[in-house]
Formats: structure tokens, sequence, C-alpha cells
């Protein structure tokens, strides 16, 4: 994982010339995380890789749903920021659809996979949670109100962020403010106070 963040980090050029790359990298990415998780819960819950429409599994079926419910909250941080949901930069293939969403969410997945964890590493699923759908399964609703349940709990968690005592899901909003004003030239330091100190952070472990 270290040596595609390298990778990343080192690659010089345009947007358009890099993204197929970019791409590559976040799919080679996702599948090792995958891996790590798949093989470190109960061998019950065990799945063979992300599905996401429909889902094939009880755990992607969550990841989907709280996927949704993130897709939601980064769209309204980043239509109160001032910003185009459907601007492309990385997606630009998603004609018509809200790119920059799809985007500007990839930092924030953590918020729901580390619940989606903890409900099937500490063995809180029920099979009730989950019903058959065509082709796969779904959350059902006695698994919705279980999940969102934990999720808000989590979301309203207070933590420091740039500077502030913050609510988890409302960093969100704070980067979508930080940058937009990095765009129009207001603040230069975006950058450093984001996911780059992240990145740099990792590298240097």
């Amino acid at each position: 994982m270290k040596e595609i963040f390298n990778n990343l980090h080192e690659a010089t050029g345009s947007l358009d010339n890099l993204s197929n790359s970019i791409r590559g990298w976040e799919g080679s990415f996702s599948r090792i995380y995958l891996e790590i998780l798949n093989n470190i819960i109960p061998k019950a819950y065990k799945f063979s890789g992300r599905s996401k429409r429909p889902a094939k599994d009880a755990f992607n079926a969550f990841l989907n749903y709280g996927y949704g419910i993130l897709y939601s909250r980064v769209e309204r941080a980043l239509i109160i920021a001032g910003l185009d949901p459907y601007v492309r930069f990385l997606h630009t293939d998603n004609f018509n659809k809200k790119s920059l969403v799809f985007d500007f969410i990839e930092p924030y997945r953590d918020l729901v996979d580390e619940q989606v964890f903890y409900i099937f590493s500490k063995r809180q699923f029920k099979q009730e949670f989950i019903e058959e759908i065509k082709d796969g399964v779904k959350v059902s609703t006695d698994g919705k109100k279980f999940f969102i349940s934990i999720l808000m709990e989590s979301f309203d968690e207070i933590i420091r962020y740039r500077n502030k005592n913050r609510k988890r899901i409302d960093t969100i909003q704070a980067d979508a403010h930080a940058f937009a004003n990095y765009l129009i030239g207001c603040n230069e330091a975006y950058k450093e106070n984001s996911v780059e100190t992240r990145i740099n952070n990792l590298l240097k472990e």
C-alpha cells in the first residue's frame, strides 16, 4: 500500500494524462485493503471482493448502505461550500453524474468502513439484518435501524480538527470550505492541512 502511495505521490504530469494510472492505483489499493479486512473478520462473514449493485454478501450490503448515506452528506457539504457536484476532476468518464462527489468522498469512507468492520468483527451482525433480492442481498429494515444508530453516534463524536472541536461528520464540511477557498486562491495552505498531510505521515512511518 505504501508503494502505491509513493507512485501517486511521485507522479508528474497533467491529471488528464494520469487519470487512468490513478484509477488503476486506486483499484489496486482497494483490493489490498479489502483483502486485509476479509482476513481479520470472523470466518462466517468473509466475502469475495467488492460488490455494489447488488451486494453479494452482508459485509458489502452494509458498506453500500453506509456509503449511500455518506454520499448525500458529501454532496450537501460541497453545495454549501459553493462547489458544483457535477464538476469533473478524476471521474471524468461519469458524464451527467455528480463526479466531484465521487472524487471528494474518498478520504471519508473510513467513517463508514470503521463502523461496518466493528459490527462484523464484534459479531453484532444478525441474519435478519439483510434480505435477499435478485442476484444479491440488501440491508433490511431492521438492519438499517441498527446500523443508522451506530453510524450517527460515530458521526456525532467530537474530535479536534483544523484547530476546532468538531463532530466527525463536520470535518467534511470544513474540508469542502477549505477546498473551495483553495480553488480561488484564498487558502494556499489547504494541501498541508488535509489529505496531503496524512499521506506524508504514512510515507514517513
